[in-house]
């Protein structure tokens, strides 16, 4: 014996432990018949000349003119080389001022469009630039498509992914003619479907596609500044990397180049800029500042723009907390809210089956988390929700993408499963084949549809229907025999553009008029669009008296075209601002016979009958004003002299603060009338408050 320990050997007792081997669920695997690519690729096609076909002709509107306007400053700044600034204070050829906020905006879709239709010589570039538009909001599309087949291996998917999108009334409709949501929400897809390729084909010395995503980055930077969202979508996706993927960690810690590393940094970082400056010539002149300036009046629009929202009127900075998800809740088809709540739920149960698992999660995140930064960071929003189109195609990966999981063992029933879908899509299709070129307008099935929410809701923002107001108009005997013809319209730059550039009629003139100046503008035609209207003024007057035609979408009318060759109303009120009173009187008598709801009206009527002595005339008009118009502060000062007279003190002191109220000016006349009520009604210490303001006043 030595003395060392033997080695314990098994005995027929003692059997050798056996490891269990935990199998990874299988993977989903992709259906590979290659009549999905075939379909695929025709569905595309066949899309494609719907859109193109049906878009051309499609109305235009004033936002676009400012952008057309905005395009061809920035294209004379280039070739100016930086000394033509006009793009700063911009106006429109008949001398309108652009909101100044544009020049925050990218320019190089624009200045893009101008030289093509520049090139072709086109006199009305309008129809054009549409065309190209709809060519891009199809790319984001296919993009959205590519990104499905990248990730699943399937046409089946990718085709379903196409059709959602391409079904969606709301993303189809500004596919025809908005030139800033649709090429940004383009540059947005693409740089997912570019960040995908990046971290998929990411080497230290694989500068191509560092370049091509910089470049994607820069072109959604050059829409709109809002692009360097992508920036926070890449760190979420690296993070997401680096504790997924194994594989993906082990290759960064094992080649440490960081002098390459530090390269590929400077690309994504330098490109994108380089591009956004070029695009943006605001930020020339002060690289930085500038940047960040554009940057913050992105995440808070300026402008106070009013809205219907729920039957009530909101501006566009103090939306209510629930504006965008209402308005997505009501105008996307059903049908993609249950497909992407399938899509998540199959991201969640069925997560370690699903190839590309982190790149789903990223597509994820792209989507939603914009959405949940709008709400709750009280971004500034109108016309729905097109501000956040981009978001869309994202959303529609994660909708899309579980259909290339599913498996029918019937090969015809899952041939007919893209066809099922469409038949999930018949309202939308029904409405869309019904209502072109006005898709953008569409509430849901569960909504109770557009004529259910006239009321409620902002409509035409686009004003497209008054192309077809214009068409109308001009085939009209009354016109075409008139060599003096005036369109008073609340859609100006649009109507003047198409009077002016598209039919080259110098002899019509083109005027503005609201729902109020239109009663004080000399005309004979009207085109009245629903844009802007309050829901009020929906329901009380429109469309107002001298209608002869409607442009209707569901039996509600967002545009009317009126005929007045009389206009006692003009004239009526302008008699009142001449104090001819008796003139006034009789021509806006027999105007009120016609028209008892337009305020303006009621307003002119009721002070034409207290300057000439009917005080009681004049009151019944302001009650009744007051009912319908319960701001109208003109109307107040009127019932409050009324009172006065009759010595109602208290009734004309509670008018007359609530003339106040509602807007009428604190001048020297209001305190001496305050003054004086409040001393006829016994309050001397009031009385005597207002007598030192009007002394202040007076002086």
């Amino acid at each position: 014996m030595s003395g060392k320990k033997q080695p314990i050997k098994p005995t027929q007792s003692q059997p050798p432990i056996e490891k269990k081997v935990v199998k990874a669920p299988a993977k989903f695997n992709a259906d590979t018949n290659p009549v999905w690519k075939k379909v695929f690729w025709i569905t595309v096609i066949t899309c494609a000349l719907i859109m193109l076909i049906s878009g051309w002709g499609t109305g235009y509107h004033s936002d676009e003119m400012d952008q057309n306007a905005y395009g061809k400053a920035v294209t004379q700044f280039y070739l100016s080389g930086g000394k033509d600034t006009s793009f700063l204070h911009l106006k429109l050829p008949d001398g309108e001022m652009v909101a100044e906020q544009i020049k925050t905006y990218g320019g190089l879709f624009d200045v893009i469009v101008n030289g093509i239709t520049g090139v072709l010589n086109l006199k009305y570039e309008y129809d054009v630039r549409h065309f190209i538009i709809q060519l891009v909001s199809l790319l984001s599309m296919l993009l959205a498509s590519l990104i499905v087949l990248k990730l699943t291996g399937g046409y089946k998917s990718a085709l379903i992914t196409f059709i959602l999108i391409f079904l969606t009334p709301t993303y189809f409709g500004h596919s025809l003619m908005n030139s800033r949501d649709i090429p940004f929400a383009f540059g947005y897809v693409l740089g997912l479907y570019m960040l995908i390729r990046f971290f998929q084909e990411f080497k230290p010395g694989n500068y191509k596609i560092t370049l091509l995503l910089a470049l994607a980055i820069g072109i959604s930077m050059s829409v709109r500044i809002g692009g360097i969202i992508l920036y926070g979508v890449m760190g979420v996706m690296f993070v997401v990397m680096c504790l997924t993927d194994n594989t993906w960690l082990n290759y960064l810690k094992a080649t440490r180049n960081y002098a390459k590393y530090a390269l590929h940094i400077v690309i994504l970082t330098v490109v994108p800029y380089s591009i956004a400056v070029f695009s943006h010539p605001f930020i020339w002149s002060a690289p930085i500042d500038n940047f960040i300036f554009c940057i913050n009046t992105a995440k808070k629009f300026p402008n106070k723009i009013p809205l219907a929202f729920k039957g009530e009127i909101y501006n566009s900075l103090t939306i209510p907390d629930d504006y965008l998800t209402t308005w997505l809740g009501i105008t996307i088809p059903v049908a993609v809210f249950v497909f992407f709540s399938i899509g998540l739920l199959f991201l969640i149960v069925f997560r370690k089956r699903i190839r590309h698992m982190n790149y789903l999660l990223m597509i994820a995140f792209a989507g939603v988390f914009p959405i949940l930064y709008a709400k709750f960071n009280s971004f500034a929003l109108y016309t729905g929700w097109r501000h956040l189109l981009f978001v869309y195609p994202a959303l529609v990966v994660i909708a899309g993408c579980w259909f290339e999981y599913i498996t029918i063992k019937s090969k015809w029933l899952n041939y007919l499963m893209p066809l099922g879908v469409v038949l999930c899509f018949s309202h939308p299709i029904y409405w869309m084949s019904k209502n072109h070129p006005y898709e953008y307008l569409y509430f849901n099935e569960t909504s109770d549809g557009f004529a259910k929410n006239y009321y409620l809701y902002e409509t035409d923002g686009w004003q497209l229907s008054v192309k077809k107001a214009v068409e109308w108009i001009r085939e009209q005997d009354n016109f075409k025999n008139n060599p003096r013809n005036i369109i008073c319209t609340n859609s100006y730059s649009p109507v003047r553009s198409l009077i002016l550039d598209k039919y080259g009629d110098t002899a019509t003139k083109v005027v503005y008029g609201g729902y109020n100046a239109r009663n004080t503008k000399n005309w004979n035609y009207m085109i009245f669009n629903v844009n802007l209207l309050p829901p009020w003024y929906l329901k009380n007057n429109y469309p107002p008296s001298k209608t002869i035609k409607t442009i209707d979408v569901d039996g509600k009318p967002i545009c009317a075209i009126l005929y007045d060759n009389v206009r006692n109303d003009y004239f009526g009120l302008m008699s009142v601002s001449k104090k001819e009173y008796r003139l006034a009187d009789s021509l806006l008598s027999l105007y009120y016979k016609e028209d008892s709801v337009t305020e303006v009206i009621i307003e002119g009527y009721a002070t034409c009958k207290a300057e000439a002595g009917d005080w009681d005339g004049s009151y019944r008009l302001c009650k009744r004003g007051i009912s319908l118009y319960p701001n109208n502060m003109t109307m107040y000062y009127i019932s409050a002299m009324y009172c006065a007279r009759k010595e109602r003190y208290n009734e004309a002191i509670d008018y007359l603060h609530t003339a106040i109220s509602v807007g009428y000016p604190l001048n020297k006349t209001v305190y001496e009338k305050l003054s004086q009520l409040y001393y006829l009604n016994g309050d001397e210490a009031t009385a005597e408050k207002y007598y030192q303001e009007w002394l202040k006043a007076k002086e």
